[in-house]
């Protein structure tokens, strides 16, 4: 038994077996469970209230909703990488999830875009802007980050043995 490895630890068998529960792991599943819950309860609030459905809402909702799906999609394909649980067939799946993030960073670059739109030209924005707008805009941003996931999750299932595959398996 190795006593200076602080990855092993003796059981009752006096075996070393890995132990996998680092401190990543434990705050992936702290930070998973804390944003789920706070995500969840905004989009509750926004579901709830008719006054908080404004045209600059739409951006925030979209960020929730985004923040949300990776949490529940992406978080725990992080915790099974880490925890060496991630088998070859999910392999494809954990690597299309860092895509989602891309869903969440054009989020951000949308709300950017409508404030330097209100700032700048702040008549054109009153005039032009309106739930339409924002719910057409939304939807072509997610229906793209979605389509270019999907190709990804395509070319990636098409290569066996990826990098990312071979040192969690």
């Amino acid at each position: 038994m190795s006593h200076n490895n602080s990855l092993l630890h003796a059981n009752d068998n006096n075996t070393s077996t890995p132990s996998w529960w680092t401190a990543t792991p434990v705050c992936f599943l702290l930070i998973m469970v804390i944003l789920t819950t706070l995500n969840g309860t905004l989009l509750y609030v926004f579901a709830r209230n008719q006054n908080l459905r404004t045209t600059f809402n739409v951006y925030v909702v979209s960020v929730l909703l985004a923040n949300l799906v990776e949490t529940l999609v992406q978080m725990p394909l992080n915790l099974a990488h880490y925890l060496h649980w991630l088998s070859v067939t999910a392999c494809p799946f954990y690597i299309y999830s860092a895509a989602v993030q891309a869903v969440v960073v054009c989020s951000h670059t949308l709300i950017t875009l409508n404030r330097v739109w209100a700032v700048t030209a702040p008549v054109s924005y009153r005039k032009y802007h309106r739930m339409k707008v924002s719910l057409a805009v939304v939807n072509v941003h997610q229906t793209y980050d979605k389509n270019n996931g999907c190709v990804l999750l395509g070319a990636i299932s098409g290569q066996r043995g990826h990098r990312q595959c071979k040192k969690s398996a």
